[in-house]
């Protein structure tokens, strides 16, 4: 116990937290790491903390303390890419809806059914996380206000300017998001990059990385990879030094989606297939079919038919909606170099047909022209 005031005193808050733990001094030991979870994730202590969190004999806790040890406990859990721990016991609990700790749980939750797969689940939870910040979201800028002016009134300047600037982020942050969902990259950029101004003057590496993370996808999407990249890479890195491996290796999918838009198909296979390695240990059966795909469209650019062929049959046999036009598009020219002009033609049928299902304009015009060669 004595051992855990020291770490403490000294910013060491995960190992305050170990000793705590083993003083018994549950409650305690949980308070200490949810208050301080980004610093000690950021220093790259995730790991230690989930050894510490994930034991066993921790007495019954009181329930808010308990909805605690939860959130912490998955938000480890997914960064090790394990969801069925996190989709574990979330009844036993009361969550309520103007509650910050609820939408962090339900966002969670959302995360875990994308790696098992459940689109209809992630969906869900994610919604319901939307609506308990919206309602949340407003009090968070006013709570950034209310505490600028009793800094001013302490004559603290600077946590009063930080106060200010933070609640300057979350407007941004949120026009962003707006921006991105309508398709409105260019427009999405400029908020992120707002952002990102922020979290750089109040040095706030997080919010830094967050930003980034998006950025390359809004860059990506609009065209711009040369950039896209520079902001990925910033983004790995912080996912790296902090120990999110499903973060990374998220973004390193995403790079390695770049490689192939721009038709650098001998690139994208080395990060496609660390990434794939990754997501089959973890089960994650939506990025599983994703990247066996853009596996097979590699492998296809660079006429390895039998690879191409291979990963595109994993595709289809996923029977994702959304990755099936693409498997298709790649194994219905398989199929025709072949010498199968019959079978090209039954499965550019059926990726058009998937296509229109998941109202998807953009494979539809690729395998239109596919299949218009073939009949040619």
């Amino acid at each position: 116990h004595e051992g855990a005031h020291v770490r403490a005193r000294r910013g060491q808050y995960t190992e305050a937290a170990y000793h705590l733990w083993q003083a018994e001094q549950f409650e305690s030991a949980v308070d200490i790491w949810y208050d301080n979870q980004v610093i000690e994730i950021e220093q790259g202590k995730a790991g230690a903390a989930y050894a510490i969190f994930n034991e066993s004999n921790a007495p019954k806790l009181a329930e808010p303390v308990a909805r605690r040890l939860k959130v912490i406990q998955d938000r480890l859990s997914l960064m090790h890419g394990d969801a069925a721990s996190v989709l574990e016991g979330i009844d036993s609990y009361t969550w309520h809806l103007d509650e910050r700790i609820t939408a962090e749980a339900m966002e969670q939750w959302g995360r875990a059914h994308i790696i098992r797969g459940d689109s209809d689940g992630a969906l869900s939870d994610f919604e319901n996380a939307i609506s308990v910040l919206g309602e949340l979201s407003t009090q968070i800028v006013l709570l950034h206000r209310k505490r600028g002016q009793l800094h001013l009134e302490q004559a603290t300047m600077d946590l009063a300017e930080r106060e200010t600037r933070l609640a300057q982020f979350e407007i941004e942050w949120l026009r962003a998001l707006i921006e991105l969902f309508q398709g409105q990259f260019l427009q999405a950029q400029d908020h992120l990059k707002s952002a990102r101004q922020i979290a750089e003057a109040v040095s706030d590496a997080k919010r830094v990385a967050k930003s980034d993370q998006f950025l390359a996808m809004a860059a990506g999407n609009h065209g711009d990879y040369d950039r896209a990249r520079q902001y990925a890479q910033a983004a790995m890195s912080y996912f790296e030094r902090t120990g999110d491996r499903l973060s990374l290796e998220n973004l390193r999918a995403e790079v390695a989606g770049l490689y192939l838009n721009e038709g650098r198909f001998v690139e994208a296979i080395e990060p496609l297939e660390t990434s794939l390695r990754f997501f089959e240990n973890i089960k994650h059966d939506l990025r599983i079919a994703y990247l066996n795909s853009n596996l097979a469209e590699a492998y296809f650019e660079t006429g390895e038919l039998e690879y191409a062929e291979n990963y595109a049959l994993r595709a289809i046999q996923s029977e994702n909606p959304r990755v099936q036009p693409y498997a298709c598009y790649t194994l219905g020219q398989v199929r025709y170099l072949q010498n199968r002009a019959a079978d090209a033609e039954h499965i550019f049928q059926t990726g058009l047909h998937a296509a229109q299902q998941s109202r998807d304009d953009f494979i539809a015009a690729y395998l239109h022209r596919a299949y218009g060669r073939v009949l040619c």
